[in-house]
């Protein structure tokens, strides 16, 4: 967590990670279902495979999954009515 996220924002836990735009539309799905606020960041991830970007993990090879990576981060008080699917 970084700082600035503990000193300044009422969003400070890490309920959910996702890889991938598929993985992400479906946890904002949850979320919004849930009637959940929650603070989105997305990081870039360095998929190590190289320059071509080749990988033998059908995930991997089929989307950019691997790529970025999506956490969401909730108030203390909604972290248990957190569990996505």
């Amino acid at each position: 967590m970084g700082l600035f996220r503990f000193l300044f924002l009422d969003k400070k836990y890490l309920v959910h990670t996702a890889f991938g735009q598929e993985m992400r539309d479906r946890a904002v799905s949850g979320f919004e279902a849930l009637d959940i606020s929650y603070d989105l960041v997305q990081k870039m991830n360095d998929t190590g495979f190289g320059a071509t970007g080749q990988s033998n993990i059908p995930l991997a090879r089929n989307s950019s999954a691997s790529k970025v990576q999506y956490d969401f981060y909730v108030k203390k008080e909604d972290r248990h009515r957190c569990h996505l699917n």
